[in-house]
């Protein structure tokens, strides 16, 4: 029973499949992989905390984090890494995918939709800017079993700091959604979406092509 209730609760921390091999003695991959990497953050978060007493924020967090986790598991994707109200998302490993750009996409797409229900049940008013930004890359990352006692299964590299990047102009970009070219083209059935070339980015050292969609309405 306490070997049932510990994979339990593991399962909730990491990928089932990890769980499955850390459980039989396997050693965990680490390494390069092929995959997706969505990198998402709340649009409004500082104002919305602002008004707010700690423990109320920690409730709003873990409603969020409740409601969009689930949708991205539905989609195949596997949230590895929480940083307050960021949340880092992978496609395609360990759990092949078909067409894993996709499901990150339509994941991202479903977050929308979630945050309108946050909304409602937190009565927040019209004005209240709240809203997901979503960076999505695809490409070599390399995953880590990082720490001693206290480990973490998590994807760094330079893909994740670009899905950062990306994700960080989605006000400047007036989109929730903004992919990388290599995501696009890998989009076995593409998205609708607005193609925007020779984009500066902070950070990134040349302009990039990049695919935006989830459109922010303009407030004038």
């Amino acid at each position: 029973f306490r070997f049932m209730i510990s994979a339990r609760v593991l399962r909730t921390c990491i990928p089932s499949e990890i769980v499955d091999q850390l459980l039989i003695n396997e050693e965990i991959h680490q390494g390069v992989v092929d995959a997706t990497v969505m990198v998402t953050d709340i649009r409004g978060y500082t104002t919305l905390s602002e008004s707010r007493t700690p423990l109320q924020v920690l409730q709003l967090l873990n409603d969020y984090h409740t409601d969009t986790v689930a949708l991205y598991q539905e989609f195949g994707g596997y949230v590895l890494t929480y940083q307050g109200d960021a949340q880092i998302i992978l496609f395609g490993h360990p759990k092949r995918l078909k067409d894993p750009a996709r499901q990150a996409v339509l994941a991202a797409q479903a977050a929308s939709g979630a945050v309108e229900r946050l909304r409602a049940r937190w009565q927040l008013p019209a004005d209240q800017q709240f809203n997901v930004g979503a960076g999505i890359c695809s490409g070599p990352v390399i995953i880590a079993d990082l720490g001693a006692e206290h480990r973490e299964y998590t994807v760094i590299g330079e893909l994740v700091r670009k899905c950062h990047k990306l994700q960080s102009q989605s006000q400047i970009l007036a989109a929730n959604i903004i992919m990388d070219e290599e995501t696009y083209d890998r989009c076995q059935q593409k998205p609708e979406v607005e193609r925007r070339e020779n984009v500066t980015i902070e950070g990134l050292s040349e302009p990039t092509t990049v695919y935006v969609t989830d459109l922010v309405p303009s407030s004038s």
